[in-house]
């Protein structure tokens, strides 16, 4: 599995209140309480949600929780994948959805272009 994935509009720029409603409405979703500009978490599952709220809001300066990550710009959509399996089921759910929404160009973390290879789907970056 690619640990970051970057979604970029091929024209325009995303219509990022669209995206955060997409990602609000799937469970074990919320965006950093402690930063309202922050990234939406995907946290997999209830037990999970709950500890990365009570973390952030706890000691918002300890750093981010083990779970998928959701940064949101216009020109650009960036997913961490670096937590547990249940994040990472619900971060792909995401990603799916983005790129079947939005045409988009689509790169690993280190800028390798996926585009043409995952035009009907997302597998190449989730193989191990």
């Amino acid at each position: 599995m690619t640990e970051m994935m970057m979604f970029e509009p091929l024209t325009g720029v995303y219509d990022l209140d669209a995206v955060a409603a997409a990602i609000l409405a799937m469970p074990f979703t919320f965006r950093d309480p402690s930063d309202d500009k922050g990234p939406f978490l995907l946290c997999g599952n209830a037990e999970m949600t709950g500890a990365c709220r009570r973390q952030l809001l706890g000691d918002p300066d300890a750093g981010y929780p083990h779970v998928a990550m959701a940064i949101l710009k216009p020109e650009r959509i960036m997913l961490s994948q670096v937590c547990e399996a249940d994040s990472a089921a619900q971060a792909r759910e995401f990603a799916e959805w983005l790129r079947s929404e939005y045409p988009s160009r689509i790169l690993d973390g280190y800028g390798t272009d996926f585009t043409a290879l995952c035009k009907d789907t997302l597998d190449p970056l989730y193989q191990d």
